[in-house]
């Protein structure tokens, strides 16, 4: 069961890469009182949250695909083993450094769509 999880979890974090590369996360949205450099800017933010985003996804579906093929569910881990990992990893507080300016790109794209974006109808 928790291998399944795994793949699914990796499944989307493939799906919000794909996503994040191809602009599909902005297409309900519209600018509004934003020039066109600006909200160039803000969907660029996008595109780099939501790639990282998923980058750390496919991080906790191997984690968890590695749990489960140890046979120990129990020791599955979320986002903060996912991040541990990143930092025992050569230049891990680079790796670190780029996932968390992402979530933090994410986050103000987030920020930005709240703002100064409505709904397309």
């Amino acid at each position: 069961m928790a291998g399944l999880a795994g793949l699914i979890v990796i499944a989307v974090g493939l799906i919000q890469i794909y996503r994040g590369i191809r602009l599909h996360f902005d297409r309900q949205t519209q600018p509004r009182g934003l020039s066109s450099r600006h909200a160039v800017w803000v969907k660029h933010l996008g595109r780099y949250g939501m790639v990282s985003r998923g980058v750390l996804f496919i991080i906790v579906g191997v984690l968890v695909l590695l749990s489960a093929y140890q046979v120990n569910p129990g020791k599955a881990q979320g986002f903060d083993g996912a991040l541990r990992m990143l930092l025992r990893q050569p230049y891990g507080v680079w790796l670190m450094g780029i996932v968390a300016a992402g979530l933090i790109a994410m986050g103000l794209y987030s920020m930005f769509i709240a703002l100064w974006f409505r709904l397309k109808r």
